[in-house]
């Protein structure tokens, strides 16, 4: 919500006017006190799982971006996009999973320590990807020509 607000407040002082909210808290109320301070979540002892409550915060570190939320970012998201693609700027992706050799020899062994990384069903050592600059590198080595 947080970064939401922000992004609506930013497109305010451009002059840019985003899509109607139609649901949900305003930035105003959030600021104000309104919606969840954090996701971390105390963990307590195991219990057996039928007995055991569903914690339905999102994981730590993450948010969950509903409809009215979705909206705003996508508006931005597509100012930003069209403004680039003015300047001559190209879309690129790579996927969420990259091979863990990529960021040991980008950073050291010791970088495996704060990956989010493990051995896939095929037994080859992947990592969640926590920046694209690493991937970027990756998919302009494999176009060079030999």
């Amino acid at each position: 919500m947080r970064a939401t607000c922000a992004m609506t407040l930013l497109a305010a002082v451009r002059g840019l006017t985003p899509p109607a909210r139609r649901h949900g808290v305003s930035c105003l109320s959030a600021a104000a006190g309104g919606g969840r301070a954090s996701a971390a979540v105390e963990q307590k002892k195991a219990r057996p799982a039928s007995t055991e409550k569903l914690d339905l915060a999102p994981p730590r570190g993450t948010r969950d971006v509903y409809p009215e939320d979705m909206r705003v970012r996508n508006w931005l998201f597509g100012k930003w996009r069209s403004t680039a693609k003015a300047f001559g700027f190209e879309e690129y992706d790579a996927p969420v999973l990259e091979n863990e050799a990529l960021y040991v020899r980008k950073a050291g062994e010791e970088v495996t320590q704060q990956l989010y990384n493990f051995e896939d069903k095929g037994g080859r050592r992947v990592a969640l990807r926590p920046e694209m600059t690493p991937s970027l590198a990756r998919m302009v080595m494999a176009r060079k020509p030999t």
